[in-house]
């Protein structure tokens, strides 16, 4: 189980940058063994997007009203 969650929050809402950003984080925490979920803060509907066609997706998170 991950005891630590890896988050970025990109300057763009786009499917394919948060698609290119989660296999990012998953050939990092692959390559040094890092024991974390990762995620990639878009909204749920973009996040899904990747999901949908494979992308190594750990945990969907939206914030709310900024919080």
């Amino acid at each position: 189980m991950a005891k630590r969650l890896s988050e970025v929050n990109p300057a763009t809402d786009s499917v394919g940058t948060v698609e290119a950003l989660l296999h990012m984080l998953d050939r990092i925490r692959d390559r040094f063994q890092i024991p974390a979920q990762i995620c990639v803060l878009a909204h749920v509907t973009t996040q899904m997007r990747p999901l949908e066609r494979g992308a190594p997706v750990d945990l969907v998170f939206q914030s709310i009203a900024g919080t």
